[in-house]
């Protein structure tokens, strides 16, 4: 007799695709990997591996349309290429962007041996990927259905971000790796942005705080389950963080320093303590404010490096300002010069809260041209402090306020200080540079190159400009020329110029390099000679050829 076994249908496929609320699903990848649903499409916040790609037929779900990114490090990423190959746009953080589109570049350059670095930048794509955009902090995407809020979050790393959003009646917050469990965070390593320090400790309780006060619903981790009690969750993960710093021996008091960050000096000034250097605030009738300097607003030491991915200006303390002072609006910022910690806040304030940026002549071009040398290399004249001291004795102020000092009341004897100084650098400088034969630095460099930094087209033209000064004693005629890589072209091959003692002038080429080159950092040199002195190629310009 046969046996007849008769078909039972095959069970449905399980999904790894959990549920969190109607419209948000996770996969748990080498991170979660969030989906926001709109109909049969979605967009992801994180990619993990990729290997969601894999699960989405599986919830009705036919395509990625877009990724958001809350941070660089791999496990939230190594799969961006999938998405790339399925067509998907990638959003990265501003402040990241280079770890993602220019991450070959950084593995080039990034210090490895005797490194005191341990900023976790290494833990990056291994190759680059196209990226479609960047999330600048506060801005506010709209993706499909979704609008996402992008706060800045530092902590795990110095660009991290969380996206905060409206979604199925509860405010989400989707926090990459700030928080991971109530009290709990996913690497303690990670928070080490330079050798032994923890300045990423002290930026997550920052940011634990902030993010606290935008009064989530629902915190949606990297890795973790969702937080359904976020005020709990954050006050417990604070405090123990809280407690690491105070077994470090250092300022734990962050909470205490964000509720009142401004000192008011007079009336009408503030100082912000909690900047790396300081910002000062002029108050006017109207109720708004004039702000001096904005370069790193509230933060407890800058991270090893000097990358992009290294610096992340905010806007954290502007809101205390406008709550406690009745500041209206910022209109304007002033910066007293270009230092990165005096200005790199500049540009956010412009974007977030329309404030004008007011650069003295001076300097406004070292603003809008980045790459140019400064201190010796940029302009320093021996006697810049003596002229400075002149100034003040002319001013006469009561208060001097300082960059990186507290306020300074000027005694009877502080301006007289000032010019002694002044005239002793002076001295000194006349002491050990020969003057009586050429003038090399105390006047300013003899030759620059702008721009330093070019990026040109192989078998295209680009033009140099070469500045210089006469720093013979007496009137001298000066050769210039290029000296490049062998086969490009340069028009003219020299130029002769004659100038008096200590005049100025400038020259121009055309330069060339053969179609076909690439190259990065190429090197091109001014070689110059005054007089029948020949002083060799004193400057330089760094060409990338794509």
């Amino acid at each position: 007799m046969a046996v007849i076994e008769i078909a039972r249908p095959l069970p449905e496929p399980q999904s790894l695709v959990r549920p969190v609320t109607e419209h948000i699903l996770v996969f748990e990848d080498t991170c979660n990997v969030y989906l926001l649903r709109s109909g049969n499409e979605a967009i992801a916040i994180d990619f993990g591996a990729g290997d969601v790609l894999d699960e989405l037929s599986t919830v009705g779900i036919d395509r990625i349309t877009d990724v958001y990114v809350t941070h660089h490090h791999r496990d939230q990423v190594q799969g961006l290429q999938r998405a790339v190959e399925a067509g998907v746009r990638i959003w990265v953080p501003l402040v990241e962007q280079d770890l993602f589109s220019q991450v070959s570049a950084h593995w080039q350059a990034r210090p490895i041996a005797n490194n005191y670095n341990n900023r976790q930048d290494r833990f990056s794509l291994l190759e680059d990927v196209p990226v479609s955009g960047t999330l600048a902090d506060y801005a506010t995407v709209h993706a499909g259905d979704h609008t996402l809020r992008v706060i800045p979050t530092p902590g795990h790393t110095v660009g991290s971000i969380s996206l905060l959003s409206e979604l199925d009646g509860k405010r989400v917050a989707f926090t990459g790796d700030l928080i991971a469990a109530p009290g709990k965070v996913w690497s303690l390593a990670s928070t080490q942005w330079s050798y032994n320090d923890a300045e990423g400790v002290a930026a997550s309780i920052a940011s634990l705080l902030d993010l606290k006060d935008r009064r989530p619903d629902l915190l949606l981790p990297s890795h973790g389950d969702a937080i359904d009690g976020p005020d709990d969750a954050m006050d417990l993960l604070v405090a123990r963080l809280e407690r690491l710093l105070d077994l470090r021996g250092e300022d734990s008091a962050i909470a205490a320093r964000r509720a009142s960050p401004y000192e008011q000096v007079l009336p009408h000034l503030l100082r912000n303590r909690t900047s790396h250097a300081t910002s000062y605030v002029l108050l006017s009738k109207s109720g708004n404010a004039l702000l001096i300097d904005f370069g790193y607003d509230f933060t407890r030491g800058l991270a090893a490096g000097s990358d992009r991915a290294s610096r992340r200006p905010w806007l954290y303390t502007i809101d205390t300002v406008k709550r406690d002072f009745g500041v209206g609006a910022v209109e304007v910022v002033i910066p007293t010069h270009y230092h990165d910690d005096h200005v790199a806040g500049c540009n956010l304030l412009r974007e977030v809260e329309g404030t004008q940026i007011w650069a003295p002549d001076s300097f406004a071009d070292v603003l809008e041209r980045l790459g140019l040398n400064y201190v010796y290399a940029g302009g320093f004249e021996i006697d810049d402090y003596e002229k400075s001291a002149d100034l003040y004795r002319a001013l006469n102020p009561e208060l001097l306020l300082s960059g990186h000092w507290e306020p300074l009341a000027i005694g009877i004897d502080t301006l007289e200080q000032i010019a002694r100084r002044g005239k002793a650098l002076h001295a000194i400088h006349r002491e050990l540079l020969p003057l009586d034969e050429l003038d090399l630095e105390a006047h300013g460099p003899v030759a620059e190159v702008h721009p330093y930094r070019v990026q040109a087209a192989a078998g295209h033209p680009f033009e140099l400009t070469v500045d210089l000064r006469n720093p013979a004693r007496t009137a001298q005629e000066m050769l210039i020329s290029i000296a490049a890589p062998a086969g490009w072209l340069i028009e003219p091959g020299t130029e002769r110029i004659f100038l008096a003692s200590g005049a100025r002038s400038s020259v121009a080429f055309k330069l060339i390099a053969p179609a076909g080159v690439a190259a990065h950092r190429a090197r091109v040199a001014v070689d110059l000679t005054v007089g029948s002195r020949r002083l060799g190629q004193l400057v330089e310009a760094l060409v990338d050829l794509v």
